[in-house]
């Protein structure tokens, strides 16, 4: 059974069962969250606004 995860119906991840000869390896963190949670970052110095990127990025589709 294959599951389509949609985002206003335009299909963004398909969700299939691991096969059972498939090794699921789940790795534990180093540190914990807590750590990084408090870092800021600077924003991006980009000639285009974030809006105008992503404006565009839509109308592909």
């Amino acid at each position: 059974m294959v599951i389509e995860v949609t985002d206003h119906d335009r299909p963004v991840a398909h969700l299939v069962p691991i096969e059972p000869k498939t090794r699921l390896v789940i790795r534990e963190a180093i540190r914990p969250f807590s750590e990084i949670a408090h870092r800021r970052y600077k924003p991006l110095n980009l000639p285009i606004s974030s809006t105008d990127l992503l404006r565009q990025d839509r109308d592909i589709r």
